[in-house]
């Protein structure tokens, strides 16, 4: 049962990597033709999907942490 969460988990964040370079590449077309892609626009851009990267990464570590935690519980239970 773990190794299928893994594996899901896995595909899961691959996907979100993926949506969110596809993101980014729709952005910089868009500013692109528009033609207001400047140099503090793709900077703000960075810093915020910089920041939004960080979040979810400390969102997943946290879920990892307490997965650990909950079957650390488990087999101490177990004893």
């Amino acid at each position: 049962m773990s190794d299928d969460r893994n594996v899901f988990q896995k595909a899961a964040d691959k996907t979100k990597e993926m949506a969110g370079d596809a993101k980014d590449k729709v952005a910089d077309t868009y500013h692109d033709i528009k033609g207001d892609n400047t140099t503090e626009d793709k900077a703000a851009r960075q810093a915020k999907d910089t920041a939004d990267n960080v979040k979810d990464k400390m969102g997943n570590a946290r879920d990892n942490m307490a997965g650990k935690m909950n079957e650390g519980a488990r087999k101490l239970q177990g004893c």
